[in-house]
């Protein structure tokens, strides 16, 4: 599925370049797409250097947060939450100022056009592409 009929078919609003970057890095992983839903939680392993290879996603809404979840930032470009419990919030921007997240959430800023194999770590599951 192109990334085109991707944003139709999950009928995405692109609410600006950033958001449309970080649509276009993440949505291959994506169940409605793969059909593979442990897809997305691999790749987020990886990233966030953690095991989730028995985990599968339950979210991956790039329109916002479809719980009772609230972002840590507001206006996060891609949400996701995963069987585990565990809650990735995605930004195409970084934030200056640093809020305190719960144990099982994780932030990540990502200001590339890919996935590079090299992350930037911080205490307090902030992580940096």
């Amino acid at each position: 599925m192109t990334l085109d009929e991707f944003i139709e078919f999950r009928n995405t609003r692109i609410k600006n370049n950033d958001h449309k970057r970080i649509v276009k890095l993440f949505y291959p992983y994506l169940k409605s797409v793969t059909g593979d839903p442990s897809l997305l939680p691999e790749l987020i392993g990886k990233i966030i250097d953690m095991d989730l290879s028995g985990a599968l996603a339950v979210t991956g809404c790039f329109n916002g947060i479809n719980d009772n979840s609230i972002a840590p930032y507001d206006d996060v470009d891609f949400y996701i939450k995963l069987d585990n419990g565990i809650r990735i919030f995605v930004y195409g921007r970084v934030i200056k100022e640093t809020v305190s997240l719960n144990e099982n959430e994780y932030v990540i800023f990502c200001t590339s056009d890919e996935i590079p194999d090299s992350v930037y770590k911080r205490e307090n599951h902030h992580i940096y592409l």
